[in-house]
């Protein structure tokens, strides 16, 4: 049965975000007509059919996959009204929630959106943003939050070629559908020291780790900061190809955490 009602979950919540995208009220509505058949199956199931015994599993199944849709439903951003995705602004304050990966001409984070503001008051949001800081010396932690020009913000764009990977649905699966290249003018650290959580100690220790590795050349780089630190954000394509090619790409898998451990 378990493994059932598991199947019609998952059918519920693919028909919710491939085919019927239901706002919430229509969700709740579809909901409360599918109980009201269910009670019906079920005191026919009682009085009028107790052999039927089908009927049971049906409407549980039913039942399961409907509820599937409703919890998907409101979950989807699309239908979150404090989601930027459903909100014009000015200004947005951003706390990052990611260790600042450095790259050649950039600084890529990922922030949670905290507030925004129109052209009249500020108001509570939400939300995720990719952002690259287009100066590659600016020093940003986990925690901080800074404000920024919506001028700079946009919604990631959508695959332009057949077959290509498409970066747009893989961002929306981390419910992340924004993206901002972000210069020096666009924002202001609104506090320069992040609040402390364990977690962020943790990962501004790694990024200082990693800035301590900058006297080795790119390529045994790139390694050491996958076997030491499980960081592979600089592994180029060639290493890999190198690793995979050879069946040891489970070194870089797992000898991070278990540098970790000891």
């Amino acid at each position: 049965p378990f493994v059932k009602l598991t199947v019609a979950w998952v059918f519920g919540t693919l028909a919710q975000f491939h085919f019927l995208n239901f706002t919430r009220s229509q969700s709740l509505i579809v909901l409360a007509i599918v109980l009201l058949i269910s009670a019906t199956l079920t005191w026919e199931k009682l009085v009028l059919l107790p052999s039927k015994y089908w009927v049971k599993g049906l409407t549980m199944n039913f039942l399961v996959f409907t509820l599937a849709i409703v919890v998907s439903s409101i979950l989807n951003e699309h239908n979150n009204q404090d989601h930027i995705l459903n909100k014009e602004f000015e200004w947005v304050i951003i706390e990052i929630s990611t260790g600042p990966i450095e790259r050649e001409k950039s600084v890529k984070v990922e922030a949670n959106v905290i507030t925004i503001k129109d052209s009249l008051i500020w108001y509570k949001a939400n939300g995720k943003i990719i952002c690259y800081f287009l100066d590659s010396n600016i020093s940003l932690q986990k925690g901080q939050q800074l404000i920024v020009k919506s001028s700079c913000i946009n919604l990631v764009k959508p695959p332009t070629n057949p077959d290509q990977f498409n970066y747009q649905r893989y961002l929306s699966n981390k419910g992340i559908y924004h993206q901002a290249f972000i210069r020096s003018n666009d924002f202001q650290i609104i506090n320069h020291t992040a609040s402390f959580s364990l977690f962020t100690t943790f990962e501004n220790s790694r990024h200082w780790m990693l800035k301590n590795l900058e006297f080795l050349d790119s390529k045994s780089k790139s390694v050491a900061e996958a076997l030491l630190l499980g960081y592979k954000e600089n592994l180029t394509d060639e290493v890999r190809s190198v690793f995979s090619s050879t069946g040891t790409m489970h070194i870089l898998a797992v000898s991070g955490l278990h540098v970790g451990i000891i």
